[in-house]
């Protein structure tokens, strides 16, 4: 069994003030700041997001489908 889990579906914020920093230090080259924001700043977060997944997961009592329908 497999699981995939999309990190759109929590909801994480960046300081502003760290995305202006990266564009006033890469002024010059756009393209080396979108690279900052998707190589350190994006990883960083879906790590975050992944670990808080799986511990919240690791904490919710399991629920068996249907529990109580079948009672006849």
């Amino acid at each position: 069994q497999t699981c995939s889990v999309s990190i759109f579906s929590h909801t994480a914020h960046v300081d502003s003030r760290i995305l202006k920093a990266i564009a006033i230090e890469n002024s010059k080259d756009v393209d080396a700041a979108a690279e900052i924001v998707q190589s350190e700043i994006l990883l960083y977060l879906s790590k975050q997001i992944m670990a808080s997944s799986s511990s919240s997961r690791n904490q919710s009592p399991p629920v068996q489908a249907n529990e109580g329908m079948m009672k006849m």
